[in-house]
């Protein structure tokens, strides 16, 4: 049986933010026009897995992004580069067939909502659309929780959760959960939430919740410092600062959802760390990239 968990994601406010403009999009992919109307793409990424990238004529006629044509030529590259998925004619992100090609599917929420799913983008693919959602939830700042040098929490417009077609014995997958913003100056967030199926052979009997040690270590300091008078569990601080964004793709082009690049480069990250080990090596390793357990977290902040 299959079972989702849409947890609690709170976002960060970015005052300036960069977005996609429509004649920069080649550019943001390293792309320059040919003399046959297609695009090459050149230097970049130097992963070995990347090596049939380098030097590559687009046809951007016959192709949508450049992913499709590397896979339609049979060429070798790292499907967790998102800029891959990126589209020539507009630069937004095909992120419904990026987490196909890296072994997962998507699933999207709003965050204290209820839904049910119905199949978006990618034949086979469904997202969670609700059919209530909490007024209190909607996609804003928080004015109970104080801004503190800097750093604000914000409530996101959505959460995309990339989950691993792998699953355990009682139906849980891998799940990365993002916030994504439609509002293009609330994006720079650095929230991230990982759900880990079981592994009962390595000792992992149960599926457990993972949330960045950032949550806590920020509070705790600032309530050390007297810049916080209450803890705020639910709530994620991250600084407010220029970024740039990418627009995710939408068949209806009236959905306008963003999240940066720095985002993206996290999720790739954590793309790479899950897709090929075991359940039990992830549950061992996955304090190495800066994520604990929220019990430990609660116990930094009292």
């Amino acid at each position: 049986m299959k079972k989702t968990f849409l947890v609690t994601m709170l976002a960060v406010v970015a005052f300036a933010t960069n977005v996609f403009a429509t004649e920069a999009e080649a550019g943001v992919l390293g792309l320059k026009p040919s003399a046959n109307q297609g695009v090459t793409q050149s230097g970049g990424n130097t992963n070995t897995t990347n090596t049939d990238v380098q030097n590559v004529q687009y046809d951007t006629a016959k192709y949508q992004f450049p992913a499709q044509q590397l896979k339609a030529e049979n060429k070798t590259f790292d499907a967790t580069d998102w800029h891959l998925y990126q589209r020539f004619d507009n630069g937004q992100l095909m992120y419904y067939q990026w987490a196909e090609d890296t072994g997962n599917i998507v699933e999207e929420g709003r965050y204290n909502s209820s839904g049910q799913g119905r199949k978006y983008g990618v034949e086979g693919l469904r997202s969670l659309e609700p059919f209530y959602v909490n007024p209190d939830s909607w996609e804003r700042e928080i004015p109970e929780c104080p801004e503190v040098d800097g750093y604000r929490a914000v409530y996101p417009d959505k959460i995309v959760v990339f989950e691993s077609k792998r699953t355990d014995p009682f139906g849980m997958r891998i799940q990365l959960q993002t916030p994504v913003f439609s509002n293009p100056a609330l994006t720079y967030s650095q929230e991230m939430t990982v759900i880990l199926p079981a592994d009962i052979e390595a000792g992992f009997t149960k599926w457990e919740l993972f949330e960045l040690k950032q949550r806590y270590e920020f509070q705790a300091k600032a309530r050390a410092e007297g810049k916080l008078q209450h803890v705020y569990e639910m709530v994620f601080y991250s600084q407010k600062r220029d970024v740039t964004n990418v627009r995710l793709y939408r068949e209806n082009q009236n959905e306008v959802l963003f999240i940066s690049a720095d985002q993206l480069d996290k999720l790739r990250q954590m793309l790479q760390f899950t897709s090929a080990r075991s359940f039990g090596d992830i549950h061992r390793e996955i304090k190495n990239y800066g994520f604990i357990e929220p019990y430990e977290g609660r116990r930094m902040l009292y």
